[in-house]
């Protein structure tokens, strides 16, 4: 890494074992932490500490902060992480070199109310702009979220979690029941405390088990793995993790699932939306 005067390297262990393979994206957040991507997961250096942020997921591409601190990755398509949530972006395309347009879907992860479209304007220097202009210059630009008798505002229960390994230190597999109606996907992680995801980062799936056979584990280190399941309203629930695994020793399943908390409060529903007052969305563009 280059800081303006001289070129430090950085080794495996120089970095608390956290950069473990090859880096592919950096970027820097707007409180001068400089991030890291690889191997599906997220490594973030203080300037004194090298440490393993807590949002995980399987991020493999592209990613960048705008100026609000909100992380825009590319994960199957553009995604934003905002107050503590991912959300999806869909058919995202470039009209020219400076126009995007992506679509999104609202689910239960936006609280019902009336919302406003602004774009931050940001120079090539960095600058965010105050104009605060509307994305669209006609009353388009404010919309009501509210949902039908179908929407539930209420997360999934967490699945109760088994995990085992055949004894080698390259496998780890888990199963799971699901304790909720209406899930259509789930995600696991793989780390050496309870909820931790410094193995592997989010991965996601539909299937409700999964045998792992590349990983690099330490004899007699112990791992658990964590699942969370989405439901139908885009809710995620909270931690359900696994038994403990000894790396290298094989041990019947048994199903203890600890609960973490989520640093995600789901939203509250707003059963009736005022018109007096709208959120804002702030979209980041580019000036050139």
């Amino acid at each position: 890494m280059y800081d303006g005067a001289g070129w430090q390297y950085w080794g495996w262990a120089d970095t608390n074992y956290r950069l473990n393979c090859d880096v592919n994206g950096i970027a820097e957040a707007p409180d001068g932490t400089i991030w890291f991507s690889g191997c599906g997961n997220f490594v973030m250096y203080d300037g004194v500490t090298w440490s393993t942020p807590s949002i995980g997921s399987s991020y493999s591409a592209s990613f960048m902060f705008d100026n609000r601190s909100n992380l825009w990755y590319n994960n199957n398509g553009l995604n934003v992480r905002w107050g503590g949530a991912d959300y999806p972006f869909t058919d995202g395309q470039w009209l020219s070199p400076t126009r995007f347009q992506a679509g999104y879907d609202f689910d239960a992860n936006v609280p019902p109310g009336y919302y406003v479209v602004q774009m931050d304007v940001v120079q090539m220097d960095g600058v965010l702009g105050d104009d605060g202009m509307a994305a669209y210059a006609t009353s388009g630009d404010r919309f009501q979220v509210d949902f039908g008798a179908g929407v539930t505002l209420d997360p999934p229960t967490p699945p109760q979690v088994a995990a085992s390994t055949d004894g080698s230190l390259r496998q780890l597999s888990a199963s799971w029941q699901a304790n909720s109606p209406h899930i259509d996907q789930y995600r696991y992680a793989i780390g050496t405390t309870p909820g931790a995801r410094n193995v592997v980062g989010w991965t996601y799936l539909t299937a409700t088990s999964f045998t792992r056979s590349d990983l690099t584990l330490v004899q007699g280190q112990t791992y658990y793995i964590t699942i969370q399941a989405r439901n139908t309203s885009g809710l995620w629930s909270v931690d359900g993790v696994s038994n403990v695994v000894m790396g290298g020793q094989v041990a019947p399943p048994t199903a203890t699932p600890t609960l973490t908390p989520d640093p995600f409060t789901p939203p509250t529903a707003t059963p009736t939306p005022s018109a007096g007052s709208a959120n804002t969305i702030y979209l980041p563009t580019v000036r050139r």
